[in-house]
């Protein structure tokens, strides 16, 4: 296996381990909202923590880097796509 995929898959499991820790030693084992059966955005763990350390407007800013890294991989990826039905055809 070449070595760019080796270290991309321990990249990502490296950010999404300390990502679960970081969460998981800062927010609260009481905290409602994320056991409410809202689903809004608010209830989000990442935003929570940025509630609870009293910054204002990042956990706005937190959002919308989400939402925006997420529609650009989706965008990013519809080539990818289309060129393998286009191959299969």
């Amino acid at each position: 296996m070449p070595s760019a995929i080796k270290n991309t898959f321990w990249r990502i499991t490296v950010i999404y381990v300390i990502s679960l820790l970081l969460i998981s030693l800062n927010l609260p084992y009481d905290e409602f909202l994320i056991f409410a059966s809202e689903g809004t955005a608010a209830a989000s763990p990442f935003v929570r923590i940025l509630d609870l350390a009293k910054i204002p407007g990042l956990n706005h800013l937190i959002n919308v880097i989400i939402c925006v890294c997420s529609s650009f991989t989706n965008f990013a990826t519809v080539p990818i796509k289309s060129n393998k039905r286009i191959i299969i055809i």
